[in-house]
């Protein structure tokens, strides 16, 4: 199974290997599925367009750091309602 890994943007540590794109795909792109590795927040936004684009190539997931950090917030924060709501009420 090929696994083409996409970043957003390039850092020190983004692979170099043949599989391993930094950006949009190339026209010699072919893979099994994508996947698209997210490792600050501010990068989110990207990582759609790039699923976007990605996605003709084949199947395509977004994960990564920054993917976690904004779950745990989302969840975070639908939750502070009811409790602001609880707390106001004293």
């Amino acid at each position: 199974m090929r696994i083409i890994r996409v970043f957003p943007r390039k850092t020190n540590a983004t692979p170099t290997d043949s599989l391993s794109y930094i950006g949009g795909p190339t026209i010699f792109a072919e893979a099994d599925e994508v996947h698209i590795s997210v490792s600050f927040s501010w990068d989110l936004p990207e990582a759609e367009r790039l699923e976007k684009e990605w996605r003709h190539i084949a199947p395509v997931k977004i994960g990564g750091p920054a993917t976690v950090i904004a779950r745990a917030f989302l969840l975070a924060n639908m939750e502070m309602p009811s409790k602001a709501f609880e707390t106001s009420a004293v």
